[in-house]
C-alpha cells in the first residue's frame, strides 16, 4: 500500500488506538507543541498533516483568529470534519504542494506529519511560501536515530521503509526513514531558524524501545 494513501483503510483503528491509548498517558509531542505556541490572538494557523482534527480543537480552543487543516487522507479529512468549528477549512492535500497564496499563515504546525514524505525539501519551500515574514514552524517528527535502528539496516543513508506498530499493537503504520541532516538540511536553514531544538524525555517515552532512543525529534523554527 502506497505510504500517502495507508490512512484510507487504517484511519478509522488509528483514530480509536489513539483516543485510548491518550486517555490514560500523557501525549508528550502535544505538551512539547504547546509550550511552544506564542499568544494566538489573531494568528492564522495551519496544521499540516491534520488528521481527524483533534490538535485542531485544541488551537481553537486557544483563541486564535482561525485554524486550516491538510492531510493527505480524505477519511481523516471528513473525520475532523465532523468535530472542527470551520470544516471549510480543512483540505485534502500534500503539505509539498498546499493549495494555499503566498504569505497566508502566521504559524505551521506538524505533529509526527512530515516524516511521511520522501522529500523534505520540496516540503521546506512550501512551508516558506505560505508562512509570512516571521512565521513559525512547530514540528514533531519520528526521531531520525530510533528509525535507523528500526530498520535494521546496516547503512545510517539508506533509504528504508519503517514500520512501526501503535496502540498496543492496534495498527501498523509505515513512513519512510530519513536521517538528522533530511530533517535540518540546507534548504531547511536557507529558509528557516532554529528557535528550539527537543528530543522526547527518556522518563516519559510513548513506547519504550531496547535502545532507550527518543520516540521524536521536536523543534520550533522561525521563517528569515
Amino acid at each position: 500500500m502506497e505510504i500517502t494513501k495507508q490512512y484510507e483503510e487504517i484511519g478509522k483503528k488509528f483514530i480509536e488506538g489513539q483516543e485510548d491509548y491518550f486517555s490514560k498517558k500523557i501525549d508528550q509531542a502535544r505538551v512539547f507543541i504547546k509550550n511552544q505556541l506564542p499568544d494566538l490572538k489573531g494568528k492564522v494557523i495551519l496544521d499540516v498533516g491534520c488528521g481527524h482534527g483533534k490538535d485542531i480543537q485544541t488551537y481553537e480552543e486557544l483563541g486564535c483568529e482561525s485554524v486550516y487543516g491538510i492531510d493527505s487522507s480524505k477519511l481523516m479529512i471528513e473525520e475532523a470534519k465532523k468535530i472542527v468549528k470551520n470544516p471549510a477549512n480543512l483540505v485534502v492535500a500534500s503539505m509539498d504542494d498546499m493549495p494555499f497564496e503566498d504569505g497566508k499563515f502566521d504559524i505551521l504546525i506538524g505533529r509526527f506529519s512530515i516524516h511521511y514524505l520522501k522529500n523534505l525539501d520540496k516540503a521546506y519551500e512550501e512551508f516558506n511560501r505560505v508562512l509570512k515574514k516571521g512565521g513559525i514552524l512547530i514540528f514533531v517528527a519520528h526521531h531520525p536515530f530510533l528509525g535507523f535502528m528500526q530498520s535494521g539496516a546496516k547503512n545510517y543513508h539508506a533509504k528504508n521503509i519503517i514500520k512501526m506498530n501503535l496502540y498496543n499493537n492496534a495498527v501498523m503504520i509505515k513512513f519512510p526513514y530519513h536521517t538528522l541532516k533530511d530533517y535540518f538540511s540546507d534548504t531547511f536553514f536557507r529558509n528557516f531558524v532554529i528557535h528550539h531544538l527537543d528530543e522526547e524525555k527518556p522518563e516519559n517515552m510513548e513506547y519504550k524501545n531496547q535502545w532507550n532512543i527518543p520516540g521524536f525529534i521536536a523543534f520550533k523554527a522561525v521563517k528569515r
